[in-house]
């Protein structure tokens, strides 16, 4: 049973917090600046429960989603803490997600990027960061991202085949784009070959020889897959209802099992009910409570 602090140790322990969320410092800067031996700032700073600083709110559980605010959330989880951040945010062009308040352009992009920098904040250094919206808003986005010193790493374009969204003055729109950011120079994880894709081809004698090896080559960076559609039996009653073999892409090349991969923008659960598959930490946040009641479901269903 763990013994219950000291008054003194435990305001040691809150500092020893702030100066890891608030500054980013290492362990061992912060034993040096507390006198403090390492293995005990070591205990204070992993735990499940990732603490809060505030002490009107509740700490953030490990394999958990919450029915709060992105902002609010992101605040909430540690420096440094992150392995991989996924996002398919409000894409600010009509849709109802149960917020109306950033219906301006530029409030918007504000917005964004008032949580990106959160978004940065969490990371490790060479945490991965994928936002997904428009190409138009996309490109809005990139300088944003700069700005903050994420490095952009690839621009890549989910294309999937559709039946609606025809347009009579304009070209169909059958693509996304989704921006793949690091937090520092480069990926601290990278597995290319996760989920492969296959080679052109395959009955060329040479690729013969290089099936022999690896069963595909790392994706290149236009992916096609179809959309979850109405008619779909695993269409949820949400919007925007991402397919999950794009998820699984992303979270088996961009993180390893037992890693934290954080969804701020829940929505239907796609991100998490992949990070729960392919055995990752994850945290999740949505402001729509009917969201976060579909994606419970689609949890407690694995």
């Amino acid at each position: 049973m763990a013994r219950k602090l000291t008054p003194e140790r435990q305001k040691l322990r809150l500092d020893a917090i702030r100066l890891r969320q608030e500054l980013g410092w290492s362990n061992r800067a912060i034993m040096v600046h507390l006198s403090l031996p390492e293995t005990t700032i070591q205990r204070w700073l992993h735990h499940d429960s990732i603490p809060s600083l505030s002490h009107n709110s509740t700490p953030l559980s490990l394999n958990n989603i919450y029915c709060m605010d992105c902002l609010d959330g992101l605040r909430r989880l540690p420096h440094n803490s992150v392995d991989m951040v996924f996002a398919d945010p409000p894409y600010n062009i009509g849709v109802n997600y149960g917020d109306t308040s950033l219906d301006r352009h530029e409030a918007y992009f504000d917005w964004c990027s008032e949580w990106f920098r959160a978004v940065k904040r969490i990371l490790r250094p060479g945490g991965a960061f994928y936002v997904m919206h428009y190409p138009e808003y996309c490109a809005y986005w990139l300088p944003r991202l700069r700005a903050i010193r994420l490095t952009f790493q690839r621009w890549i374009t989910w294309h999937y085949h559709s039946n609606v969204g025809q347009s009579p003055n304009n070209w169909t729109r059958s693509h996304r784009a989704i921006l793949y950011c690091v937090k520092g120079h480069t990926p601290k994880t990278f597995n290319g070959l996760a989920d492969p894709q296959p080679y052109q081809n395959p009955t060329d004698k040479r690729i013969q020889e290089n099936l022999k090896r690896r069963p595909g080559v790392v994706p290149y960076d236009v992916w096609e897959y179809n959309l979850v559609k109405n008619v779909s039996q695993q269409k949820e009653p949400t919007p925007n209802q991402l397919p999950e073999a794009l998820l699984r892409r992303i979270i088996l090349t961009s993180s390893n099992e037992g890693d934290l991969v954080v969804d701020p923008f829940v929505g239907s659960g796609t991100t998490i009910v992949v990070a729960k598959q392919e055995k990752r930490q994850y945290i999740g946040f949505d402001i729509n409570a009917d969201y976060i009641e579909v994606a419970r479901r689609r949890l407690n269903g694995l």
